[in-house]
């Protein structure tokens, strides 16, 4: 982020997390499929279809009043292959805490 001459300060409302927190990503709902889609299997398509664990870095207000996290990711493919690291801002009803525990899931 530019800070625009004014010392390296962050903007009012924005809140930076160290160390980063953890999180559960809700990426079906962040990708949802089209209405009337017919899925098919591709084995390097990445995998959208669940929740993958996180780090939130930080939360800012949208400039509608949103709150985004920038969080981190990991997607993999179909076929456990591939993988792709995500950094991106996301909608913070989209994330939920996640413990160190390995079944911390609310399904």
């Amino acid at each position: 982020m530019r800070s625009h001459g004014d010392g390296g300060r962050v903007p009012p409302g924005w809140r930076a997390f160290d160390p980063p927190r953890l999180v559960w990503v809700d990426v079906p709902r962040l990708h949802p499929s089209p209405a009337g889609w017919t899925p098919t299997t591709r084995p390097t398509g990445l995998r959208v279809s669940f929740e993958v664990p996180g780090l939130l870095h930080a939360a800012v207000p949208s400039e509608t009043g949103e709150e985004l996290g920038l969080v981190s990711y990991t997607l993999t493919t179909a076929d456990s292959e591939w993988d792709v690291q995500v950094h991106q801002y996301v909608l913070t009803h989209l994330l939920k805490p996640r413990s160190r525990q390995r079944r911390d899931r609310a399904h």
